[in-house]
C-alpha cells in the first residue's frame, strides 16, 4: 500500500509525462510550417478537457492534478495558437499568389 506522500509524488510523476508527451507536437508547430498532419480540433478538444480537469481537481483539492491540466492545457494552448497562425498566414499567402496566377508549387 502507498502512503499519501508517494500518491502525492506519483501524481506529480504523472504529471510530468503527461506534459512531455505534448512537448515533441509543440517542438513540431516551431520547426516547421508544414502543420497540415497536426490536428486543431484535437488539440482544442484536449484543451478543454484539460480545462475541466483543471475545475474537478480544484474540487478534489489535487495539486498534482491542477499542475497537470495547467501545463497540458498551456502547451495545447500553444499548439493551437502556432497552427492557426501559420495556417492563416499560408491561406493569405496562397491568396495573394493566386491574384497573379501563381501557385505556391511553382515558387
Amino acid at each position: 500500500m502507498l502512503s499519501s506522500q508517494q500518491v502525492v509524488y506519483l501524481g506529480f510523476m504523472a504529471t510530468a509525462v503527461n506534459a512531455i508527451s505534448q512537448l515533441p507536437q509543440v517542438l513540431v508547430t516551431f520547426k516547421t510550417t508544414n502543420l497540415e498532419a497536426v490536428s486543431i480540433t484535437t488539440n482544442i478538444l484536449l484543451f478543454v478537457a484539460q480545462c475541466l480537469w483543471f475545475i474537478y481537481a480544484v474540487y478534489v483539492k489535487s495539486t498534482p492534478l491542477m499542475v497537470s491540466a495547467t501545463m497540458t492545457g498551456i502547451l495545447c494552448l500553444i499548439i493551437i495558437v502556432r497552427v492557426w497562425r501559420i495556417r492563416r498566414s499560408t491561406s493569405h499567402d496562397n491568396e495573394m499568389l493566386s491574384e497573379f496566377g501563381l501557385e505556391m508549387d511553382m515558387l
